[in-house]
């Protein structure tokens, strides 16, 4: 998948948007090769007898089931690190793990130290030459914080599901973070590896631009419907900022 759309419309959404916001957790780091790597460390240290890669995906099923009950208002709010706690506990428990409480913290931690995808760093720098560019994610202001510091990602803010206390693709998630940086909605660009999320904002009049991450779940990526418009597509960031006449 290449940049899509003439140079012309190309040039009209660069001279619209201000702002890019970006969703992280596969878009910008590589979550699952991230967490498998420090999973398997800490099992051989350990000497349980873990597959990592399947617990890792595992872990990562539990993620939105347990956003949705949030916003359900089945449980009350809880940060994304909460959230993780308890369903580590729960998958720890099913796979008959013996973790100490210091392993089930640095467990959880390992979601703050995940590996950026290589040319995203070089990326994010080239955006801010002329945008503000910034995080737009599920993740906890903390854990993004520490992710930004450990993975090279220079943002110019921080805006985070935590600040509005409702879960993406909880359309109200996004205009209030919007609405911290006082910018119109059709200013904003969303910038995701998941096609459901960019649909969800367009109805919002964002603009969107989607990254292709083949190797997002292992083999498996998403990609664009046929019938589904963005404003953009790329293979990656840097491939963004060309796109985008940085």
């Amino acid at each position: 998948m290449s940049v899509n759309g003439p140079n012309q419309e190309r040039q009209q959404v660069a001279d619209v948007v201000e702002v890019l916001l970006f969703d992280v957790f596969g878009t910008v780091v590589d979550w699952r090769g991230s967490l498998i790597r420090q999973l398997e460390t800490l099992s051989n240290l350990r000497g349980w007898e873990m597959d990592a890669p399947s617990f890792a995906d595992q872990w990562r099923s539990r993620y939105g089931p347990s956003m949705n009950e949030v916003l359900a208002g089945i449980i009350p709010w809880a940060n994304l690190d909460e959230l993780h706690h308890t369903s580590l506990l729960a998958l720890l428990d099913e796979h008959s793990i013996a973790a100490n409480p210091d392993d089930i913290d640095a467990m959880v931690g390992f979601w703050h130290r995940l590996d950026a995808w290589p040319e995203a760093p070089s990326g994010i720098r080239r955006l801010k030459r002329r945008f503000i560019v910034g995080t737009m994610s599920n993740g906890n202001v903390s854990l993004l914080t520490d992710m930004a510091k450990y993975a090279d990602l220079d943002w110019d803010v921080v805006l985070s599901a935590e600040l509005a206390r409702r879960y993406k693709r909880d359309l109200e998630s996004y205009r209030y973070n919007v609405s911290l940086l006082d910018r119109p909605m059709a200013k904003v660009m969303m910038v995701a590896a998941h096609p459901g999320e960019l649909d969800a904002v367009a109805d919002l009049g964002m603009k969107t631009a989607f990254i292709y991450r083949p190797s997002e779940f292992g083999d498996l990526g998403q990609s664009l419907a046929p019938d589904q418009h963005v404003d953009l597509a790329c293979n990656g960031i840097d491939e963004l900022a060309t796109a985008l006449g940085v």
